[in-house]
């Protein structure tokens, strides 16, 4: 992301000044309180609004009490963007970013930080004029060892801190996460517990491939006893059907032998009440029909106890 141009409608000392960047490394050059600084403020101002109230007296224009201005910037990605920042005693203060190529407002900042600055650099304001911006203020504090403290600025975050201190701090950090020599530290445990995890994960896997097998063989005993089911109903509706029909022979039976016994006996009325002797052939037909009966009568029994029927 890069800087394209700002336009300064009131802020300190100027008003209606426009500066174009161009790309690479751009110096502003100018007298003791020529603007130099009052122009990285206004970039500052524009990015992050006013810190404090000190702040914003001190920048605030001279004669109206307000500062209002914008930026161009151009992302990574190849669009411009326009930030308008408006501050002052009659001005309720706010800031507005649109896309520089169509005017269209542009919100998503918002969702996703608490100023442009932090969305568009991805760094807060504390960081900002820790590294970034250098204000007057803060050169003077760095006094006589002012290449030490930047040093010390870009190395550690914080000019108060030597080199020395910074490498201290650096090799307590090293060692809280990685000891030098052997294992340890809070990498060593990632580490660690990584490998447990791992394994705890391929025992996992092989759970569920056994448990998917054991799936596939319920199913398909579940579709072979369904199966067998359909067959047992099939060979019960048959029994069913041949149960009738021998019930129907039965009773056809029965009835034919009561017919029959009917016949006999009227055949032997005949015989007491007229005094005939029958001849051989009717005691022969007569005889075999007894024994016809007895025989029918058996055999319908055994039928009737097999089938757990009764006449």
């Amino acid at each position: 992301m890069r800087i394209c141009q700002i336009n300064i409608e009131e802020f300190g000392g100027i008003r209606e000044k426009s500066v174009i960047f161009s790309e690479g490394f751009n110096l502003i050059i100018g007298e003791n309180e020529s603007g130099k600084s009052t122009v990285c403020a206004f970039i500052k101002f524009v990015f992050y609004g006013f810190a404090d109230q000190q702040e914003r007296t001190q920048y605030s224009n001279l004669d109206t009490g307000n500062a209002i201005g914008s930026l161009t910037i151009k992302a990574d990605n190849g669009e411009s963007f326009v930030i308008e920042r408006r501050d002052g005693q009659n001005i309720r203060g706010r800031v507005k970013v649109s896309r520089a190529d169509t005017g269209e407002t542009f919100e998503l900042w918002k969702e996703r930080a608490g100023s442009p600055g932090e969305f568009f650099l991805s760094v807060q304001e504390k960081l900002y004029v820790r590294s970034l911006y250098v204000s007057q203020k803060s050169g003077a504090a760095l006094g006589g060892g002012s290449a030490e403290a930047v040093s010390n600025l870009l190395l550690s975050g914080d000019e108060a801190i030597n080199l020395k201190r910074a490498k201290n701090q650096l090799d307590g950090v090293r060692k809280n996460y990685r000891l030098k020599r052997g294992r340890g530290g809070l990498i060593s445990d990632i580490e660690d517990r990584l490998k447990q995890l791992k394994e705890r994960f391929d025992a996992s896997q092989e759970a569920k491939l056994e448990a998917e097998e054991i799936a596939t063989q319920i199913k398909k005993k579940t579709d072979e006893i369904s199966e067998y089911g359909k067959k047992i109903s099939e060979a019960e509706e048959i029994v069913k059907l041949k149960r009738a029909a021998v019930i129907r022979r039965l009773k056809n039976e029965s009835s034919e032998l009561s017919a029959r016994i009917q016949e006999n006996r009227k055949n032997r009325e005949d015989i007491s009440k007229n005094g005939k002797i029958p001849d051989s052939d009717t005691i022969t037909r007569a005889t075999a029909l007894d024994g016809e009966l007895t025989a029918s009568r058996a055999n319908q029994a055994l039928l009737e106890k097999t089938l757990g029927t009764k006449e």
